[in-house]
């Protein structure tokens, strides 16, 4: 994924996992986010890349890595809420939606 002087930057996973997203291109994604891990880019910071990463599982329905992905951030935007709570109005679970949008809201307040 590298070549020459040229590093991956923000702007470019972001793109890269948006057009994964788009595509239903779950294996790519997961490629991504495997290139992440082990390359030591901390999503788990970045607000971009973590809330590229919770719409890629979103939109694929993979709901469990979404929710895993926002639960390692250590400070969450409101992209990262909206695209979870998205995520489980979509597949049909009002309750969970609800409950991650009054979570939000207090978060909000309290900070």
């Amino acid at each position: 994924m590298q070549e020459g002087e040229e590093f991956l930057d923000e702007f470019t996973f972001t793109s890269t996992l948006k057009a994964c997203s788009d595509l239903g291109a779950i294996k790519e994604g997961n490629q991504i986010h495997a290139f992440l891990i082990t390359g030591g880019f901390l999503y788990s910071v970045n607000t971009a890349i973590a809330g590229a990463l919770i719409d890629l599982y979103v939109k694929c329905g993979e709901l469990f890595m979404a929710r895993r992905v926002f639960s390692h951030i250590e400070e969450k935007h409101v992209i990262s809420w909206t695209a979870l709570i998205l995520g489980y109005a979509q597949e049909g679970n009002l309750a969970e939606s609800m409950d991650l949008f009054q979570t939000a809201s207090r978060e909000q307040h309290s900070s």
